[in-house]
């Protein structure tokens, strides 16, 4: 019996060390949202924010690096681990860094594999170029990149798609044949180039065809979608079904199919795989008077499901622009940058059904809508739906980042301060952790005096917090507390082989300040306490002690 108690007091001390020290290794994320965490604080420069996730509930992201020069950049990535750990070179990986200038990457994750692309100078002109690395930090293919497409002229705005056998399709557009067409590109887990060094045609339609976006099929090609000028006067919204050997499906003469071809212009599409086929987003000048955002989805037969050309995800008056796009097959968020206010620019969104059923308010609902200006706003979503979202908010002395979560029938779940640091922080880009909250990384100004525009990241948890401790969940032997969204409340578990029970919560010097039995297998206590750090302790039936931490915000 003595023994029995000896080891049971050991456990006891043992589970207690580990819950402290688990604590200490999560906390590399910063809980501090003015300190936040620097991903790049080299020299001049860092700019051009991309991220993607890393298949373990972490982050990677790429950049446009001038800290070798100031007017040439390189490309740089790092890779943040879901305990907020930098995993690689600190300041970052050198992806490219040539004399000549490298900038505009996109960067795409699948099965452990990272594609990186990106615009580059070293020929003279513009071309793109690529590189695979592991989630370890290996770069797979030639050190400073492979070509994507070598041709005169200039080749840019790529945008790319990692199959899950690891081959890539590249879309972008390119000026070589005097006005601007758009061109694909395959290459292989090798990097080799599959549909020649110039790539295969999209469109090349009369005048300019600018702005791709792809999306991977479910049999092996992509979708694509750009803004085309072929009328001459203004830009509508085309689309395109391209197989695994770059053959055109939809109407190769015609060029594609024409998603939106309404009086004025429609711009700046973005896509997304969606029911059995794909939706695509734009903005929409038809009323001649100011810019509406709409959207249509399209079978993979290239035949359109809703309304011709298109149906109004927002017509308010006003400017709504710098829209995004993420959905996860049977809704799809939307968000965008809204002047129908008349004084400031305010951040809406809304939910999208494949019926084409609005889940919000008609014409969105409003996430941020103060007396400032709110501009470039971001989504990611979640396997179940959920939105993830980050924009600039202004203050009246500078710009800070904002984000929140809203679930799939539109409620919002949290919006928060993600970043309140000094000065300006811009052009924020986000993921979902796989776990219920989010990751964001911007450019920023803070130090801008000494290292000019640097890298920064911050993790929100599922419960809208910097803090993970504010959302622990620790169980043994049916015992379980689960603090509230906000902190102040618990909400308590025990099996009922462990009743009756007993809380008690001590302060960081040992003294008893509160305690209550507990006789029920479920109970919520609210403990009128201040602020601070305490621990838990509950005394249960059979001899059983279980210990644990509690930062009280």
């Amino acid at each position: 019996m003595i023994k029995n108690n000896l080891l049971h007091k050991r456990f006891i001390f043992i589970f207690a060390s580990e819950v402290l020290f688990a604590f200490n290794i999560r906390a590399q994320w910063n809980t501090n949202i003015t300190l936040n965490t620097p991903i790049s604080v080299a020299s001049n420069d860092q700019q051009n924010v991309r991220i993607t996730e890393d298949g373990n509930g972490g982050a990677v992201v790429v950049w446009e690096d001038y800290r070798s020069n100031p007017a040439s950049a390189d490309i740089y990535v790092q890779r943040f681990n879901k305990k907020g750990i930098a995993m690689w070179t600190p300041n970052g990986l050198a992806l490219c860094n040539l004399p000549s200038h490298q900038s505009n990457p996109n960067i795409n994750y699948r099965n452990g594999k990272l594609i990186v692309i990106w615009n580059d100078a070293r020929n003279g002109n513009t071309d793109i170029y690529a590189q695979m690395l592991d989630t370890s930090g290996n770069v797979l293919w030639t050190s400073n990149g492979v070509p994507v497409v070598t041709n005169s002229f200039t080749q840019n705005d790529g945008k790319v798609s990692l199959t899950a056998s690891g081959e890539s399709f590249v879309v972008f557009q390119d000026s070589s044949a005097g006005n601007w067409n758009i061109m694909a590109q395959k290459l292989s887990v090798t990097g080799t180039r599959l549909w020649g060094n110039t790539g295969t045609i999209v469109c090349n339609a009369g005048y300019d065809q600018k702005n791709p976006r792809l999306e991977l099929t479910s049999d092996g090609g992509i979708y694509t979608v750009w803004q085309d000028k072929r009328n001459g006067a203004n830009n509508d919204i085309y689309c395109q079904k391209i197989n695994s050997n770059g053959t055109r499906l939809w109407n190769p003469s015609g060029n594609g199919y024409w998603v939106c071809s309404a009086a004025g212009t429609q711009t700046n599409p973005k896509i997304e795989t969606f029911g059995a086929g794909f939706i695509v987003v734009w903005q929409d000048n038809r009323n001649t008077m100011d810019y509406d955002i709409y959207a249509q989805y399209i079978n993979d037969n290239g035949i359109a499901q809703w309304n011709s050309n298109g149906i109004p995800v927002c017509n308010a008056s006003g400017n709504q622009s710098a829209h995004d796009l993420q959905a996860n097959n049977s809704i799809a968020f939307v968000v965008w940058k809204d002047s129908r206010s008349g004084t400031n620019t305010d951040i809406y969104c809304q939910i999208i059904t494949t019926s084409g059923s609005m889940l919000m308010p008609n014409n969105g609902a409003a996430l941020a809508a103060g007396p400032l200006d709110q501009i470039n706003p971001n989504v990611d979503v979640d396997a179940a739906g959920n939105a993830y979202l980050v924009w600039q908010d202004s203050t009246s002395q500078g710009w800070n980042i904002q984000g929140a979560k809203i679930n799939a029938s539109g409620q919002v779940q949290w919006n928060v301060p993600v970043c309140n640091a000094p000065d300006t922080q811009a052009d924020p880009k986000n993921i979902h952790d796989e776990n219920g909250g989010m990751i964001a990384a911007w450019q920023d100004k803070r130090n801008f005096t000494s290292t000019a525009r640097d890298i920064f990241i911050q993790k929100i948890f599922s419960n809208g917090s910097p803090d993970n401790i504010h959302e622990w969940i620790k169980q043994h032997a049916g015992i379980m507390i689960i603090p509230s969204h906000n902190g102040q409340t618990l909400n308590l578990s025990v099996n009922a082989e462990f009743l009756p029970a007993h809380i008690e919560i001590m302060d960081v010097a040992g003294k008893k300040v509160f305690g209550e039995p507990i006789q029920a297998e479920s109970k919520t206590i609210t403990p009128e306490l201040p602020s601070g750090i305490y621990l838990i302790k509950i005394n249960a039936n059979k001899n059983y002690t279980f210990v644990n931490k509690w930062i009280k915000p």
